[in-house]
């Protein structure tokens, strides 16, 4: 059921002398902000998140909000704004995980673990769009390519002090070190 946040948000910061209506404010907003999610409308999910302030959780779905459209943003090979979005994430390398993503998480991963033992076959409907957050101590498993695929469009554009600064961060993921040796050289 589809319900007007932002109407409700205004009616509510128009009533000034009743004691709650600050807080009506801040869950209309935060409300909308799941909403919004949920429609994978991420840079709107955020602004009103961002309005309800510490309202319940909602700095942790800011987060969620970051990860999941940094994520749809490293699909489309828009590196540069997938790694602008994953370093907005108040704490990435302790990316706080929603009990229900974390759930389908653990369900994938037995899913997925009883496929490769021959068990049964991977249903595409049980195949979870949530990303993957289990890798690279807590960051997203994305995150090293998305760095990497970046470093390389600086190096192509001639960037190199960018690309090199990027590949620091990822010493450890492909040729990173080699790729940073010669462009310092």
């Amino acid at each position: 059921e589809h319900c007007d946040y932002p109407a409700a948000s205004s009616i509510f910061a128009s009533l000034h002398g009743f004691a709650d209506a600050r807080e009506r404010v801040k869950e209309a907003e935060y409300l909308y902000g799941e909403e919004l999610m949920r429609e994978h409308k991420y840079p709107e999910a955020v602004a009103a998140l961002l309005a309800a302030e510490d309202f319940a959780d909602a700095p942790a779905l800011i987060d969620e909000c970051y990860l999941l459209w940094a994520e749809e943003e490293y699909k489309a090979t828009n590196y540069e704004t997938c790694v602008d979005l994953l370093r907005r994430i108040s704490n990435l390398n302790n990316i706080i995980v929603s009990p229900e993503t974390e759930a389908d998480l653990d369900h994938n991963i037995q899913m997925e673990m009883a496929a490769e033992a021959g068990e049964l076959a991977m249903p595409e409907e049980e195949v979870s769009e949530e990303p993957e957050v289990i890798e690279n101590n807590g960051y997203p498993a994305f995150y090293n390519d998305a760095m990497y695929q970046l470093a390389l469009i600086y190096f192509e554009e001639g960037k190199l002090t960018d690309a090199i600064n990027l590949l620091g961060e990822i010493p450890n993921y492909e040729d990173s070190m080699d790729m940073r040796m010669e462009a310092m050289y």
